[in-house]
Parts: C-alpha cells; structure tokens; sequence
C-alpha cells in the first residue's frame, strides 16, 4: 500500500470543500434575505424602538434565521452530504458510525472536517439561541435533539440518505455546548460584574 502523505490529506479536503461550495452563495441569498426579513419583523414587534435591547433581539433573531437556513441546505438538499450516494440505511447503535470513522479513516482530516464541522454547525445555533433565549441545558439537549431527529428522519424518508444516530449525538452535544456559552455570554452581557473602587 503506498504511503500517504499531508497531499493526499490536503486533497481530501478540498475534495469536501468542493462538495459544500455551492452552500456559501445560496445561503448568502436565502440567507440573508431571512435575516433582514426576521431581524425586521423582530424589530417591528418593538415597535421600532431604537435601543440597544431591541436592536439586539433583532439581530439576534435575524441571524438565527440565517443559521436555520444554512442547516437546511446542509443537511436536508438531497445529495448535500459527503456519504450521498451510499443508499438510504438506518444505524441506532451509539458509536457505530464515529468509531469507524475515527479508526479506518485513511486520513485524519475525514473525520476532523465531518465530526469538527457537525459540532461547529450546531454549537452556532445553541450560541444564538443561548444568547437570544437563555437556552439552559435541559432545553437545549430536548431541542437540538428534536433537531438532531428532524433531520435524520427527513434525510431517510425523502433524501434517500442514511440516518445515523451518531450525528443527532453530535447535534445535541454541539447544541448543548454553544448554548451553554451563550447563556453565559449572555449574562455577562446583561449583568457585567463589578468593579472594585480603586483603593487610594
């Protein structure tokens, strides 16, 4: 077997790069017309009130629509995925999906970009939720779990695509992690901590 080289990892990368592509301009359209739209009708609901909270919460609500849009894209467009092609299949067993990965992998970047970027992916909606709704922990498990199952099934029944219960794990621990950050961002945010008085 011939040895492989940081080339050959590089290649798969780009290889991975060149499958998603397409997302950043369709997302940059869809998405950013649901952000206006969103973050409009948010601030509208305030009664256009020009403050720093109002303005916040609209944002806030704008780029969850955007990160929604983008999630779609990513995991619902049938063919959008670097396992399309293999036939719809169904795998339950915790694990089972990750530990061959992790371990027959040929190159370390695979499993770096596919684990990597599913965490990535939805610690950035559990940070603006976080940050928008004080998402604690329970709710944040219950929610990206529901996510997590939403898109497995839908990726099943009408992408004829795998359903695998290793990704809602990654969903819902990504999801959980952001959201933990952000409530605590949040709360930073909203109550700043004290400043000692300068002793003289």
């Amino acid at each position: 077997m011939p040895r492989q080289t940081w080339w050959d990892g590089w290649s798969v990368v780009v290889q991975l790069w060149r499958n998603f592509s397409w997302v950043i301009p369709v997302v940059a359209v869809l998405g950013g017309g649901a952000l206006l739209l969103t973050a409009y009708l948010s601030w509208s609901r305030t009664g256009h009130e020009r403050s720093w909270p109002a303005a916040r919460q609209a944002l806030l609500d704008g780029l969850v629509a955007l990160w929604g849009v983008a999630v779609a894209l990513i995991t619902l467009v049938p063919g959008a995925s670097p396992s399309a092609g293999r036939g719809p299949s169904v795998e339950l067993v915790p694990f089972g999906d990750l530990v061959p990965l992790l371990t027959d992998a040929v190159h370390w970047e695979v499993p770096f970009v596919q684990i990597g970027g599913n965490l990535v992916l939805f610690a950035a909606g559990g940070l603006l939720l976080g940050l928008r709704h004080g998402l604690g922990a329970g709710r944040a498990v219950l929610t990206f779990l529901a996510v997590g199952v939403g898109i497995e099934t839908w990726q099943l029944i009408v992408g004829g695509r795998s359903a695998v219960l290793d990704d809602v794990l990654l969903c819902v621990l990504g999801g959980a992690l952001g959201a933990w950050a952000g409530r605590a961002l949040a709360r930073t945010v909203r109550h700043p901590a004290p400043v000692d008085p300068v002793r003289t």
